[in-house]
């Protein structure tokens, strides 16, 4: 017997087990208690099998990709938020989001930060965030040069991080884009 209460605090808390004992069809479009949808909340779990099992699950059950909160974020965010101990794991579900139509150009709106900006704060090597970075410059309409509330733009906190191979990735796409500040 599951230790959870509602489908969304076993999506956030707990194991795959967990959650299927409290899922029941139609909760993938349900909204949770957090006032997001359960795939959202699937992806804040901390349990990286668990949150990889859950979210594959609801996607095959349909849950909608294209959810964004009233802050303006979408699965992108809550994905590469905690994403960094997984990621082969990401890197299928970001994939996965991409090919469904998610939107991965979108702001968060309080702070204007790109929703993947988190992935620059992963203690991986670098080299194994190649995949996870092509796709994500491999996509039209990412607001590199729009300065957050810090007044940093996606790329100059990317060379903040100290992350060479994305700085070379983004300064190649600004280039290919012909971005300008603030576009």
């Amino acid at each position: 017997m599951s230790e959870y209460r509602t489908v969304s605090a076993a999506a956030m808390l707990g194991t795959y087990e967990d959650f299927l004992e409290l899922f029941e069809k139609g909760y993938e479009d349900k909204e949770s208690v957090l006032k997001s949808n359960i795939l959202y909340d699937a992806l804040r779990n901390n349990n990286d099998e668990a949150r990889y099992k859950i979210s594959i699950f609801l996607i095959n059950k349909g849950a909608n990709i294209k959810y964004r909160t009233k802050e303006g974020t979408t699965l992108f965010f809550p994905l590469f938020e905690s994403g960094g101990n997984d990621i082969a794991g990401t890197i299928e579900l970001c994939r996965i989001f991409l090919e469904k139509g998610a939107d991965i150009t979108a702001l968060y709106k309080p702070d204007r930060i790109v929703v993947f900006k988190n992935i620059f704060n992963y203690f991986v090597d670098e080299n194994k965030m190649i995949p996870l970075y092509k796709l994500i410059f491999s996509q039209p309409g990412l607001q590199l040069l729009v300065k957050d509330k810090w007044g940093l733009t996606a790329l100059e906190f990317v060379k903040r991080c100290q992350k060479p191979i994305a700085v070379k990735m983004m300064e190649d796409y600004v280039k290919k884009y012909n971005l300008k500040e603030n576009s």
